[in-house]
């Protein structure tokens, strides 16, 4: 289906059947079905992109299959925990998961978060330096 963004592009409305396949939605109980489907619907009210729709009910739904489709406050740093370790998740890529767990608990399960979630933080890259040969190679190949 077809919207009108409010700058006047047109973008497409995805829905949640199309972000999964028949298997992997088959995996979770009808109850958690119809939540996956309020996440998805509550997102697309607030005006949440496509671009962070997606991830955020892959976790979801990744989520509830970690909990045996029983969703658990207790159970979200074991799941990071999990993303991290075995599957080798960057920070950023875990800071999503998390924030759609919270908002999974608050906005569609509407539950307060009982558990304390440390921040996670980012690498620290060091910028990549020019030695002073690469520079004097870079100064001498410019012919002007």
């Amino acid at each position: 289906m077809i919207i009108n963004h409010k700058r006047g592009t047109y973008i497409q409305k995805r829905k949640i059947e199309e972000q999964f396949t028949i298997e992997e939605l088959d995996r979770l109980q009808d109850n958690m079905k119809q939540e996956l489907i309020q996440a998805e619907k509550k997102m697309t009210i607030s005006c949440y992109s496509n671009n962070t729709k997606k991830p955020y009910l892959s976790h979801i739904k990744q989520f509830m299959e970690f909990c045996n489709n029983e969703p658990k406050q207790e159970k979200i740093e074991d799941y990071l925990y999990e993303l991290r370790t075995k599957r080798a998740y960057e920070p950023s890529s875990l800071n999503t998961a998390k924030y759609a767990l919270i908002y999974f608990f608050t906005k569609v399960l509407k539950q307060r978060i009982n558990v304390h979630l440390e921040q996670i933080r980012r690498e620290i890259k060091n910028p990549e330096y020019f030695t002073q040969e690469q520079i004097e190679k870079i100064i001498s190949s410019i012919s002007n």
